[in-house]
């Protein structure tokens, strides 16, 4: 797990946002995505030596198809891979983990870009883990200005032996059993864009702090640029950032402790829901059988209570999201029926949003506002006969809506949207009050928002 921390300095209080992120491989048969990646966010307030208040907690979900072994190998890193994902062990195994690390980064910078900087008071950036590398050139770090400080901090004991000079630094520490701070590494003499600081809690943790320096600065003895970063650090494992300071058990801050719990959570939320819906689609979306494979479980038992919220107004339960072409719903049910599982609470759930990337194309698809036209006539002629003559301009315009927000979701949400008007789920019923053998336009724009879940 990889964590992102950014700190204000802001009238003596002492401003943290942490970002956690985590990540589950997925078992072929679901075929929808790879992995999911977990990006968790926590922001931290202090006050002098107060103990760190937590506040906001955030989460995104983000379900990726990894790159096919026959596509073309368009994009590349100068970085390389650094293994995050597994190990490379040939050629289609290091185009697919480049790009998960091309996700992740991408992924921190989308997180990051949510977040306002302060246009002169002081701010550190910490990244726990490797990904400095894959960030070189997304941060354009050469250039970060003077009031900020970015450090990458990797506590994790496989990447903390392949770090220069960190086992080494930590070996010194431990032989002469200080705890805190070496030296810097390198010297402040020798050309480098970065200098590290082990760090060894009292606990014996070790933690590697590496941070971006100006090089131009080795030139510049009249600055003690090396000394106020030394001060930056040093607060981010002060006692009053600390889970239980008295045994020091670890040098984590606890608005990243938070983020990674959440993160952790959120991976098994997303493990457990993988397995009911291969469950459900093992019983071709039979609710009665999926239900006798699931009796014992918590789960059914808040699949049961939880409730859909449409931005209607409308509330959608079980029975509403279970089909083939309903899988996003029962995915939103899904977290909140977990929510419940887990807090026990009718409370709304913290903010959110899940996204589906194909790593080989761009966050949204391209399209023009002729795809949008072509894509509103084609649904608008697959219920043509069902429209009243007084409603139908205000049907047309609901449906120029109903595809802008499609192509903006991505490519699978056009499919499914357009599956839904071929299956004429917008059919008639006996039920239904019928002008002329045709619905009126707030009949057939209710029941295409019902199915869908696009406001007018």
């Amino acid at each position: 797990m990889r964590l992102y921390v950014k700190m204000v300095m802001m009238n003596g209080k002492n401003h943290f946002f942490a970002i956690a992120y985590d990540w589950l491989l997925v078992p072929t048969e679901v075929v929808d995505f790879d992995l999911a990646l977990i990006v968790s966010s926590c922001a931290g307030l202090t006050m002098g030596t107060e103990k760190v208040r937590i506040q906001n907690p955030d989460l995104s979900i983000y379900h990726a198809k990894l790159p096919e072994n026959e596509t073309r190998h368009e994009l590349s890193d100068v970085s390389g891979c650094l293994g995050l994902l597994h190990p490379v062990s040939d050629e289609y195994a290091e185009r697919k983990a480049v790009a998960f690390e091309r996700l992740v980064s991408d992924a921190i910078l989308w997180r990051l870009a949510k977040e306002p900087f302060h246009q002169s008071e002081k701010t550190t950036i910490l990244l726990q883990g490797p990904m400095l590398p894959k960030l070189r050139g997304r941060l354009m770090y050469r250039s970060i200005p003077e009031h900020i400080t970015l450090c990458a901090l990797t506590d994790q004991p496989d990447w903390f032996r392949r770090i220069e000079a960190a086992e080494q630094s930590y070996k010194a520490l431990r032989e002469s059993n200080i705890s805190g701070f070496g030296a810097a590494y390198p010297p402040r003499a020798l050309d480098r864009g970065t200098r590290s600081w082990v760090h060894r809690s009292p606990g014996g943790f070790p933690l590697h702090f590496e941070v971006v320096t100006n090089m131009l600065d080795c030139f510049c003895p009249t600055r003690k640029w090396l000394d106020e970063i030394v001060r930056d650090i040093e607060q981010l494992v002060s006692p009053s950032l600390l889970e239980n300071a008295s045994q020091a058990t670890n040098n984590i801050p606890i608005p990243l402790l938070c983020a990674s719990r959440q993160a952790k959570d959120a991976k098994n939320r997303e493990n457990t829901f993988i397995t009911h819906l291969l469950s459900l689609r093992g019983v071709n979306y039979n609710l009665k059988q999926f239900e006798l494979i699931t009796a014992s479980t918590d789960v059914l038992q808040s699949l049961r209570s939880a409730r859909l919220k449409l931005e209607t107004g409308d509330e959608l339960c079980l029975e509403d999201c279970v089909g083939p072409e309903k899988e996003e719903q029962f995915y939103s049910l899904f977290k909140e029926a977990w929510r419940l599982m887990k807090h026990g609470t009718t409370e709304p759930s913290s903010k959110g949003q899940e996204l589906i990337l194909s790593l080989e194309t761009e966050e949204r698809p391209r399209f023009t506002d002729k795809d949008v036209r072509n894509f509103a006539t084609e649904l608008w002629k697959s219920i043509d006969g069902l429209v009243e003559a007084n409603g139908r301009s205000r049907v047309q315009s609901y449906l120029r809506k109903v595809s802008l927000v499609t192509f903006q979701n991505g490519t699978r949400r056009v499919e499914q949207i357009r599956q839904i008007f071929v299956d004429r789920q917008i059919s008639r019923s006996q039920e239904d009050h019928i002008l002329y053998n045709r619905f009126s336009a707030k009949l057939v724009i209710d029941r295409i928002m019902k199915a869908t879940g696009i406001p007018e």
